[in-house]
């Protein structure tokens, strides 16, 4: 049974930033993901200014401004969620830090002074005795599941939706935002040529199975008075206040990366 210091359990933006911050201290540590590769898609896309002062803390924060877009929002960056995870592969890469892709976190069993841990890497297992075990994985993550650390929250919240979409013309770096009595429409840019598109799904389509941008194309130009490109990909979601009910020793639980990049609903 091989010994681990910490091991990090997902390598998200917070399970990165947790790991930069130890590999900078030098705190030996192991980092595993179970997806093969880093995520592809800038889920997030606004820094506020505590996670600029999280950065400078960390020599990041002038990398982080000159790739990002910055917005009329005093103190906001606009630096899509997959770039922004990019760079601090990068920056663990250089101090000789690798995340260990394809390793999934199967068993945990908590003892009085450490963590067994099962992990498993196409399909050969293998067995740690973990110091701490810091669950990155999410809300539906392994550690969180078998432990029964539940995110209570409540379930009456409006349907959001988020899609990043072309739009022609000059490069946009204002934020435009349309509210009023029964829905919300949000425009910000995400790359050159790209907008993020936020807002309440319209009453008339709740019910609707299946639901897609072009369902809330109309909608949204004439709440934006604009005409918007062809949708590079769509999600629909609720907002929901999550508190953990219980905490455990050698378990840690890292909060979801809201703090530090948010997404701009």
């Amino acid at each position: 049974m091989s010994t681990i210091n910490i091991l990090i359990a997902g390598a998200g933006t917070t399970g990165l930033m947790l790991a930069l911050r130890l590999a900078r201290a030098g705190v030996p540590f192991r980092i595993i993901e179970r997806n093969r590769g880093p995520g592809q898609a800038p889920a997030a896309i606004v820094a506020q200014a505590l996670a600029i002062e999280f950065y400078q803390q960390i020599v990041l924060a002038e990398q982080l401004i000159e790739h990002g877009i910055n917005l009329p929002s005093p103190f906001e960056l606009s630096f899509p969620h997959d770039d922004h995870d990019d760079c601090l592969l990068e920056q663990l890469s250089a101090l000789g830090v690798e995340v260990e892709w394809g390793v999934a976190l199967q068993q945990v069993e908590q003892h009085r002074d450490h963590v067994a841990v099962t992990l498993v890497k196409n399909g050969l297992r293998e067995v740690c005795e973990v110091g701490y075990l810091c669950g990155c994985e999410g809300a539906r993550g392994v550690l969180r599941n078998q432990h029964d650390l539940t995110f209570p929250s409540d379930s009456d919240n409006p349907l959001f939706y988020v899609a990043d979409v072309v739009v022609d013309g000059p490069q946009r770096t204002n934020v435009y935002l349309r509210a009023d009595r029964h829905q919300l429409t949000l425009m910000a840019p995400v790359r050159s040529g790209m907008q993020r598109l936020v807002g309440t799904v319209a009453p008339e389509l709740l019910a609707q199975q299946n639901l897609t941008f072009e369902d809330e194309r109309a909608g949204a130009e004439h709440r934006l008075a604009t005409t918007l490109g062809k949708a590079h990909w769509m999600s629909t979601y609720r907002v929901h206040q999550h508190v953990a009910e219980v905490f455990r020793a050698c378990l840690m639980l890292p909060g979801a990366c809201t703090p530090l990049l948010k997404a701009s609903a």
